[in-house]
């Protein structure tokens, strides 16, 4: 079995405080209950974090396959879209 779970993330950038917006693809081969997927995003959101480091971050907790795409606040006027693939390097949390 393969899942593609699809979440809307609006964050803060860390650098200067504007709002980024991202859609994260989290590649799952077998179970992974939506729920997590949800809970981790609300916890590694709650301080502002790069886009990079968030998709570490989300591939870790996980232990899948995390492709983040999104635009980056008024500094960036939206023309700049950025697309960051990351697999884990740990182990998952269980």
């Amino acid at each position: 079995m393969k899942v593609r779970h699809r979440i809307t993330i609006n964050s803060k950038c860390p650098v200067n405080g504007d709002a980024d917006h991202y859609t994260a693809d989290v590649f799952v081969a077998g179970l992974l209950y939506c729920e997590k997927v949800r809970d981790a995003v609300a916890d590694l959101t709650r301080e502002p974090v790069t886009q990079e480091v968030l998709t570490q971050q989300l591939a870790d907790r996980l232990g899948c396959k995390v492709r983040t795409r999104g635009t980056h606040g008024t500094h960036c006027q939206g023309l700049v879209e950025s697309v960051v693939v990351c697999w884990p390097t740990v182990p998952a949390v269980a």
